[in-house]
């Protein structure tokens, strides 16, 4: 609140006064930004404070009011902002984020972009087989929280050509598809033609080679997973025990990590014993008391 002018001879000085620490803005030829702590002529002491000089005819100078003296009935009361509390500034930054994520502007921004794919073969340089593609392209709309429209938008700005025209064709035949459909249709052209017992049957024979990292194998193996279920081959529900399966049985014996994950595997176990083992020493020196009591 503006409280007080002061005029001096040189200046003009606006003081804002409040609660907190505030700003006084004091006009002045100068051609710098320096700091200045001297007194200003017409101005109480306790209002004195370090300026700033911002441009040539602007200074900003901190005011930190001292204590008041005297009675405490003339003290004026604190100002209500001050009873603000930090839950409230957090709560209202939160309400911000909100109204951000529901900007259209905030849709379109920092979100992973996909690779080019026309579906041309041989696959042009900078673009993707399809296969490539289509697995960035699922993990992406898991990843996007959108709506499935703007997801359907996000996969349609990374298709050129052919693929294009497939999605377009798709779109005027059945107006607001989704994102899952559109995949559909593009997997339908451009897909490996193979049914679910070829993929399965890759899936149960494929191991880990000779010098192969796991985490490789592991790869191989969740693409096949992925296209099994895909093609309704598989509840999504079962999938990560039937690669977990998979991987016990086609890792190397030798492999490092394997051979880890089993001492890890068994100490486990071991554990588990034990703990059985002493609820059921529990359970019966329990029914053995119950016996021996009168």
């Amino acid at each position: 609140m503006l409280s007080r002018t002061y005029l001096c001879a040189a200046t003009r000085t606006l003081t804002l006064r409040s609660s907190d620490p505030s700003l006084r803005f004091k006009e002045k030829k100068k051609s710098s930004i320096k700091l200045k702590n001297h007194k200003l002529k017409g101005v109480p002491v306790c209002f004195q404070g370090v300026g700033i000089q911002l441009t040539d005819d602007v200074e900003v100078r901190l005011i930190q009011p001292s204590k008041p003296r005297g009675d405490s009935a003339n003290i004026p009361a604190s100002s209500p902002l001050a009873m603000i509390g930090p839950e409230f500034i957090a709560a209202i930054g939160d309400l911000v984020v909100k109204c951000q994520r529901a900007h259209p502007s905030y849709i379109s921004f920092g979100y992973r972009k996909l690779e080019k794919f026309s579906g041309n073969l041989p696959t042009p340089a900078g673009e993707e087989t399809f296969e490539e593609w289509v697995e960035q392209a699922l993990q992406a709309v898991e990843e996007w929280e959108v709506a499935d429209t703007v997801k359907r938008q996000r996969l349609t700005e990374s298709l050129r050509a052919l693929a294009a025209d497939v999605i377009r064709n798709l779109n005027r035949d059945k107006p607001g598809c989704t994102a899952a459909e559109c995949l559909e249709a593009l997997r339908e052209i451009f897909g490996e033609v193979e049914d679910c017992a070829e993929l399965s049957h890759r899936f149960f024979h494929t191991y880990q080679h000779e010098g192969e990292e796991l985490s490789i194998c592991v790869r191989r193996l969740d693409k096949f997973v992925n296209q099994i279920i895909q093609k309704k081959g598989m509840e999504p529900s079962h999938a990560s025990r039937a690669l977990w399966d998979q991987i016990l049985k086609g890792a190397l014996p030798l492999d490092p990590i394997m051979l880890k994950f089993q001492a890890r595997v068994k100490a486990i176990l071991e554990e588990e014993a034990l703990i059985r083992a002493k609820k059921k020493a529990c359970f019966a020196c329990s029914i053995h008391c119950r016996r021996g009591s009168p």
